[in-house]
């Protein structure tokens, strides 16, 4: 074998086992998920979209992961509790959160352009079959994507979130107006697709749980009264609530309702914007929401130790 050759050869090694090493120098966040239900007894998940980050589940003594995604659809609410049903533990509180405006979505967020990332991640755990419009082309991109984000990362330096520090008042005012904004935007994203489709896939989610012997829930999480205000009584039964009765009566699935609870509705202080809770907000209202399921027995048959019941002194 010629020098030349033999450095040719040594070189693509070496440039193959960097890449191959940058690629898995950082994974996404969503297998970290993945492991730890694959290695611990995990009682209770959530799925839904951003409004699934106000499950706190550290302040609940009970076993949790939080799968929520910002935008989410309930089509791939159905894929990840079908990837991950096999592995949590028996009797399993699956929390669906249900956000006013999934029923419009379409499954890959179109409305954000048909190019758009929103679907990267499941590409790095779901089968290709549960991928809706599955392409091979874009699955090796990522790969290349993935390197070159990870490899930015080992010369770029993190730089710390500043806080704002507002007065009540002025916080006030940015609800208002993130509210009015948000609200006529959820109001399009409600009605960018038909319902017919995303009724379906919520409806075989719940069935699938329920087959599998876990303990589907609905939810729909507290919102800032400015957000909710801004969706009429009218928009809301006809693209919201009439299609949750119909599942509620159809499952025999209890749903509850935040959205107007007096406990948040109009306190500015337990929100980080319109319809997200913040910290304090998710450490309320997971106390709060532990308290419910309890009474309606959804601890019952976890397993021994695995459950404490919380001392509502706390709340």
């Amino acid at each position: 074998m010629s020098s030349f050759l033999r450095d040719f050869l040594l070189l693509t090694l070496a440039v193959v086992v960097s890449s191959f090493w940058i690629y898995k120098l950082q994974e996404p966040g969503i297998l970290k998920k993945i492991d730890r239900v694959n290695n611990s007894h995990i009682n209770i998940i959530n799925l839904g979209t951003s409004h699934g980050s106000c499950f706190d589940y550290s302040v609940i003594s009970l076993n949790g992961e939080n799968f929520s995604r910002a935008g989410n659809t309930l089509y791939y609410d159905l894929q990840n509790y079908t990837f991950l049903k096999k592995k949590l533990a028996d009797c399993a509180t699956i929390i669906i959160p249900v956000s006013y405006y999934v029923f419009g979505l379409d499954e890959n967020r179109t409305d954000r352009g048909k190019n758009n990332p929103f679907v990267n991640n499941f590409y790095y755990y779901l089968p290709a079959e549960q991928i809706h419009a599955y392409s091979s082309d874009k699955f090796k991109d990522l790969i290349v994507y993935r390197t070159q984000k990870n490899f930015k990362r080992l010369f770029s330096w993190k730089r710390t979130k500043k806080e704002l520090s507002l007065s009540l008042s002025d916080h006030k005012l940015q609800l208002a107006k993130h509210a009015e904004r948000r609200s006529r935007r959820h109001q399009r994203l409600g009605e960018f697709s038909t319902p017919g489709k995303n009724i379906r896939y919520l409806g075989l989610l719940i069935s699938s749980a329920q087959k599998s012997g876990h303990r589907p829930i609905l939810v729909t999480v507290p919102y800032y009264f400015e957000y909710k205000n801004g969706f009429s009584d009218e928009w809301l039964q006809e693209h919201y609530y009439n299609y949750l009765s119909s599942l509620k009566k159809k499952f025999n699935i209890e749903h509850l309702d935040y959205s107007f609870d007096t406990r948040f509705f109009r306190e500015a202080s337990l929100f980080e914007d319109s319809d997200h809770l913040n910290d304090t907000g998710k450490k309320k209202f997971s106390r709060i929401f532990n308290d419910d399921l309890q009474e309606r027995g959804f601890f019952l048959n976890a397993r021994k130790n695995d459950y404490i019941p919380l001392n509502k002194t706390f709340l």
